[in-house]
């Protein structure tokens, strides 16, 4: 795999993305983003199962269901909230050329779900797991910047905007989530 087209696609989108994102949009294929997803759910699955963030793994079948539909959902329906946020502010791309890029855009979680394996393996304390995962989601937001610019033809500021707007708006979700669970709990959940 290490010499594969499809594999340096992959480590050019996310370590020279300027030229990567342009070329795995040239390049890529539908089918390549499907076995990404793919693989990203089952590294996710064996991450989840080796090595769980919290006291106790779950079953095969309830993990493996988790993953692969959290993942699917995260891909389908985000790639519809950055398509018409990119739409609405006069972006030019399709659906499925933003589809495509978005299943690539995974790849990255194929890289963090094996390090995440390896740290949990080798007992390294959560707060430590869930640093270098930050580390990554900043990475992964770089990368969706140069998606949406390239694939939705967008400028500068606005594909910052599509890239950015969602994944606050996830965070303040979240974070409004951990506060209600604090307040009902008495406690906060990390």
């Amino acid at each position: 795999m290490g010499n594969s087209p499809l594999f340096q696609r992959m480590k050019d989108m996310y370590f020279t993305p300027k030229t990567g994102v342009p070329a795995v949009l040239r390049e890529g294929t539908m089918g390549e983003a499907i076995f990404i997803v793919v693989i990203g759910i089952l590294v996710s699955v064996v991450s989840d199962l080796i090595a769980p963030l919290g006291e106790a793994a779950a079953s095969f079948s309830v993990v493996f269901f988790a993953n692969a539909l959290g993942n699917v959902f995260a891909w389908v329906v985000g790639t519809f909230i950055f398509y018409v946020l990119g739409k609405s502010l006069g972006g030019r791309g399709d659906y499925r050329t933003l589809f495509m890029m978005m299943g690539f855009s995974t790849s990255l979680g194929i890289f963090t779900g094996i390090i995440d394996m390896v740290f949990g393996v080798i007992g390294a304390q959560v707060s430590l797991r869930l640093a270098i995962s930050g580390f990554f989601a900043v990475w992964q937001i770089l990368i969706l910047f140069y998606i949406v610019r390239e694939t939705m033809k967008l400028t500068t500021g606005k594909a910052v905007t599509v890239a950015v707007v969602p994944v606050l708006v996830v965070i303040l979700g979240l974070l409004f989530l951990a506060a209600q669970y604090h307040v009902n709990s008495g406690h906060f959940p990390l």
